[in-house]
């Protein structure tokens, strides 16, 4: 994709230890760490998807990386953390308005 940003499903397949194929997109690169818990590709690059994905089909590969995508979503974007820092966010932004 070249415009979602952040789907949700990449996170639920985290969450459920699979690995993603993701395009080089920002919030993606941010999300996935290319041959660590996923693998990103270039935009339109139908050949490197294709591999990707190919490569995936080996178990150890696969598990390894699901292991590692699972890991990740919990230890840094499990709902309750991003929930405090988004409040986090907002009462900066409350505490900079009063003082203006």
């Amino acid at each position: 994709s070249e415009r979602d940003g952040l789907p949700n499903s990449v996170l639920e397949g985290m969450a459920c230890a699979l690995p993603s194929v993701v395009t080089d997109i920002p919030g993606l690169v941010e999300v996935i760490t290319n041959r660590l818990d996923g693998i990103v590709v270039p935009i339109g690059d139908i050949k490197t998807s294709a591999q990707a994905l190919i490569s995936l089909l080996d178990p150890n590969l696969r598990f390894q990386f699901g292991v590692a995508a699972r890991h990740k979503v919990l230890s840094v974007y499990e709902v309750s953390k991003i929930a405090k820092t988004y409040e986090h966010l907002y009462n900066t932004l409350v505490d900079e308005w009063r003082k203006k």
